[in-house]
């Protein structure tokens, strides 16, 4: 049974967004550095006992899936299942319905079902970000023996090819474009193209990445419709060409299909980037601010979650230009809103299905103000390359500031900070200190007795409380609490006040970075014995 591929929606993006548009949020995991290194042959056999166990689990899922249906279809129907359900962001579901059409193709013994669910897995793993797992299935559907070329083969090179341009391995990712455009059907072959051309472009090669997008036959652009568009902009402005890119970008802008908001939330960025090189600053934030103001509505298009955080990794991009743009003309009231959009939108993916629907909106700064006190403040940071821009509101004022900070630099001062406390060095106060001349000094704090900070980037590690203005600790002149954003923390704020009878309490995680919290695992024992009802978790 045949099954061709086809652009359907702004989630089939996800293949096509593999040319460094693709999902940042969603990065591969690094290795464990700690870990002795091991030999080659060792870590391959590991790797293939690691598949092995997967392939087991999916199989088994499969057939206690299977077992459920009230209706049982055939493998080929569930494979349909499978990418239509990953074109449309449900990659759980879709990892399901591959699973069962594994499940059959070993039962039944079925090798070309068996390399076509293999295909539909890395297919839905690639959507979801998981690169690791899509590289795997891709692999082992090229693996079975006698699998279709155009069915089987040309999809999984196209995904090992996605996984490598995503990983930013140019070269090794066009070599895998060529072998899928060999197998490739006239019909899945545009697509190949369009893939490939993206990539060329990544790679700096934007004149060839032009006339591959321009080789590909006009029935075929049109039937790609707006990817192919944004495609062709980006490679325009790469090749030197902002006119013609402009046209191409305000052509996308009017696109009427079913995912319109979705091509013009990027037509918006691209005039904007192209507005920006003018130095047409106020034309270039207008049109980042139309993008922005488009991402939330279509973030709440789509059912899954992990889509949801996956895709919308890169318009963090987005919020930043605009909140550079808006820095830049002294706009500090609206680069606030643009700060507290972005927190916000990150916040309600993370919590969405614990809190209710009007949690994690972003709240207005006129809102805010109207919640403090006179002696209240709040000090919020947004890390932007190598500045940090800081707003200090008030009940009757904003106050914004952009300092000089290079991100690297002070990661490493935060970090050092942090081991002095731990360690108990006598350098602890004197880096405090210099910490809060760079951060605090530049700010007027004149009054404030109740401070809630907003970190950003590295300062979600920095104890503000411990910083010293050189005649006492911050914690001495007011107290503080900190918020993931403002409007969070504003509403969590004005919720009524409740009993609280049962404490669910998490420190001092082990994380990737390794970053310790000692102090954090104390503080919730200490602070577990206060509760009969308690769940704790540490380490």
């Amino acid at each position: 049974m045949k099954h061709e591929f086809k652009v359907v929606s702004a989630v089939a993006a996800a293949v096509w967004a593999l040319t460094g548009w693709g999902w940042s949020g969603l990065a591969r995991a690094q290795s464990n550095p700690d870990l002795a290194p091991v030999s080659k042959v060792t870590e391959q056999a590991l790797a293939r006992q690691r598949e092995a166990e997967t392939l087991r689990t999916h199989t088994r899922e499969g057939q206690a899936l299977l077992a459920q249906d009230v209706v049982q279809l055939d493998g080929y129907a569930y494979c349909g299942q499978a990418t239509s359900l990953a074109e449309h962001g449900d990659f759980r579901q879709s990892i399901r319905a591959a699973s069962k059409a594994l499940y059959l193709g070993q039962r039944d013994k079925k090798p070309d079902l068996i390399a076509v669910a293999h295909r539909d897995l890395a297919i839905a793993y690639l959507y979801a970000g998981k690169l690791d797992e899509a590289e795997q299935y891709a692999h082992s559907a090229l693996a079975v023996p006698g699998s279709s070329a155009e069915q089987v083969q040309a999809p999984a090179h196209k995904v090992l090819g996605d996984v490598l341009a995503r990983r930013k391995q140019h070269a090794a990712a066009l070599g895998e474009y060529e072998q899928s455009l060999k197998l490739a059907s006239a019909k899945y072959r545009p697509q190949v193209q369009l893939s490939y051309a993206n990539t060329l472009q990544a790679a700096g090669r934007a004149a060839e990445a032009l006339a591959q997008l321009q080789g590909i036959e006009h029935a075929a652009q049109l039937e790609l419709g707006a990817f192919y568009l944004r495609s062709l902009a980006g490679a325009l402005l790469a090749a030197g060409k902002p006119e013609e890119a402009l046209s191409t970008y305000d052509q996308l802008a009017d696109d009427q299909s079913a995912d319109a908001d979705y091509q013009r939330l990027w037509a918006y960025a691209g005039a904007g980037k192209i507005q920006l090189a003018r130095n047409e600053r106020d034309k270039a934030l207008a049109s980042y601010l139309k993008a922005t103001a488009l991402a939330d509505d279509m973030r709440a298009k789509f059912r899954s979650e992990e889509f949801r955080t996956g895709l919308f990794g890169d318009v963090q991009n987005v919020y930043d230009q605009a909140l550079a743009l808006a820095v830049a003309q002294q706009d500090y009231a609206s680069a606030w809103g643009l700060s507290e959009a972005s927190r916000s939108r990150q916040l309600l993916d993370s919590v969405r299905e614990r809190a209710p629907d009007t949690f994690g909106r972003p709240m207005g700064l006129a809102q805010l103000q109207a919640q403090l006190r006179p002696n209240e403040g709040v000090l919020e940071f947004h890390a932007i390359g190598d500045q940090m821009v800081v707003w200090v509101v008030r009940h009757d004022g904003l106050q914004g500031k952009t300092l000089a900070l290079p991100q690297e630099a002070l990661t490493q001062e935060v970090d050092d900070f942090r081991k002095s406390i731990i360690e108990r060095k006598r350098d602890a106060e004197s880096r405090g200190q210099a910490l809060y001349n760079k951060l605090i000094g530049p700010l007027d704090l004149t009054g404030v007795q109740r401070l809630y900070v907003v970190p950003h980037s590295s300062l979600h590690y920095l104890p503000f409380q411990a910083l010293h203005d050189g005649k006492g600790y911050l914690i001495a002149r007011a107290s503080i609490a900190v918020w993931p954003s403002a409007s969070v923390g504003g509403q969590l704020w004005a919720r009524p006040a409740t009993k609280i009878s049962a404490l669910m309490a998490f420190g001092n995680p082990a994380t990737a970075e390794n970053v310790p919290l000692p102090g954090a695992e104390r503080e919730v024992k200490e602070v577990a014995e206060l509760f009969k009802q308690k769940q704790i978790y540490v380490q």
